[in-house]
């Protein structure tokens, strides 16, 4: 619903730009097409049954990469890229997905999260590691190396323990942190 002097349009600048922006939506679950809202009044978007979260790219520096799906709108100022994995065990083993949604600028971003802001938990790093079991970091700053490693010293260890492996972000940044044991496929209430 849009009230006021508000109008929508596609933000597509030609063939060339919906083909790159297809190719994006196709590998991160975001929407080919997002609308640009331009004017003054009030907007209401659709409902959800997921958490809506406003990240301030200013608190960000470095930029944010988000988890698939999560991205809900943002400010003009806000620029979008593609993140790629730079590394084999984060690509086959970290079920981050091969390739994220990567936001740069200033601006603030309405992302959906599978927790309440207040719930989720972020850790700022100075040239340090942290560990963690599944995927439930839901953004980290694109600077952080991150990889997939034993959660034990050996193969055998991490069996036998059945902690598998851990994913990894190590360096200068931050990550946040949703404290649930899977971001994606949250149940949906039956209609």
């Amino acid at each position: 619903m849009m009230i006021g002097d508000i109008e929508a349009t596609t933000w597509v600048k030609g063939v060339g730009d919906f083909m790159k922006k297809a190719v994006s939506s196709a590998v991160t679950d975001e929407t080919v097409v997002k609308p640009h809202y331009v004017g003054e009044g009030i907007l209401v978007l659709e409902p959800t049954y997921r958490h809506i979260v406003l990240e301030d790219l200013e608190e960000w520096p470095d930029g944010i990469i988000i988890e698939d799906g999560m991205f809900l709108a943002c400010e003009d100022s806000v620029e979008m890229e593609l993140s790629v994995r730079k590394n084999i065990s984060s690509l086959i083993l970290g079920k981050e997905g091969a390739i994220n949604s990567a936001f740069y600028g200033k601006g603030i971003m309405a992302l959906e999260s599978p927790v309440p802001q207040d719930e989720l938990i972020e850790v700022d790093l100075v040239e340090n590691i942290i560990k963690i079991d599944g995927n439930m970091a839901v953004a980290w700053s694109p600077n952080l190396k991150f990889t997939v490693q034993k959660s034990m010293g050996t193969l055998i260890g991490s069996a036998v323990s059945k902690e598998g492996f851990v994913n990894v972000y190590e360096g200068t940044g931050r990550v946040l942190i949703a404290p649930v044991r899977s971001n994606k496929g949250i149940n949906i209430p039956e209609k």
